[in-house]
């Protein structure tokens, strides 16, 4: 992994020591690291059945639309070449690489529970209300493969179509 976070480091013109791990990453290794008063996260997948680099490219091209469109979602970073995904090689395998802004506040696993209110609900509802609205008019751009609908892949609505990924998450 030292040389796969090497080269990560190379693409986004980070120095290596200023990349400071995050967990939450589950099968990914998730990294921040601050630049111009913004901070900035770096996700590191490695190759699996699922995301590879044009199922990335698609996810981040639609945060892009989401965020260019006043959603509370974060922007994609782009590396010194570009490009929303990199893919970093490592004995034949292909790390698939994304940037982003860090979002704000706290992971909802770390909230404790007694600040789960009425309000944060209602907080969320209106975020993914607004998302939802901002997606029935989303194109995906000619270079991106669009993502398959909700009942084409596994998810809790549609177990039979779930695969896990490497380490056994589902």
């Amino acid at each position: 992994m030292d040389k796969v976070l090497k080269l990560v480091a190379q693409r986004y013109e980070v120095p290596e020591s200023r990349l400071k791990p995050l967990s939450g990453g589950y099968f990914s290794h998730v990294y921040e690291f601050a630049e111009g008063g913004e901070t900035y996260v770096l996700r590191i997948t490695p190759p699996n059945d699922e995301l590879g680099a044009q199922e990335m490219r698609a996810v981040l091209a639609w945060m892009g639309f989401l965020s260019a469109n006043g959603a509370s979602v974060s922007r994609p970073k782009r590396s010194n070449h570009g490009r929303l995904v990199e893919v970093v090689e490592q004995d034949g395998q292909g790390y698939v690489v994304v940037g982003f802004e860090k979002a704000r506040g706290v992971l909802g696993e770390a909230l404790p529970k007694e600040q789960w209110s009425d309000a944060l609900y209602q907080r969320i509802g209106s975020a993914i209300g607004r998302m939802r609205a901002l997606v029935k008019g989303y194109i995906p751009p000619d270079d991106v493969s669009p993502r398959p609908q909700w009942d084409g892949i596994g998810n809790c609505f549609n177990p039979g179509q779930a695969r896990c990924f490497a380490g056994g998450h589902c």
